[in-house]
């Protein structure tokens, strides 16, 4: 059973304190780790912490957009290499 299906189980058995901690824990290895950051809020909400899952909620989204402007800029850098290629191939095919 892969790692998060076993943390989620935590959480829908409302083990909640184990669950925070198997978390903590996830995000203690892999601070980007956006499903372990929205589990453990969800986890902290349903413990009644919730500035602590906002804090969890809002750091998935910022690790989201991260990455996404990441993916946007790798797609257009990709694109414009593409547009290159072709440019060129159009350039030695016209001779």
């Amino acid at each position: 059973m892969p790692a998060t299906t076993a943390l989620a189980l935590l959480l829908k058995l409302e083990r909640l304190d184990e669950a925070l901690i198997c978390f903590t824990q996830a995000i203690a290895l892999k601070p980007a780790y956006i499903e372990a950051l929205t589990n453990r809020g969800t986890t902290l909400s349903r413990l009644h912490r919730h500035e602590e899952a906002s804090a969890d909620f809002r750091a998935s989204d910022e690790v989201s957009a991260m990455r996404s402007r990441k993916a946007g800029t790798i797609s257009a850098a990709l694109c414009a290499s593409s547009r290159a290629m072709k440019m060129r191939f159009r350039a030695t095919t016209e001779r």
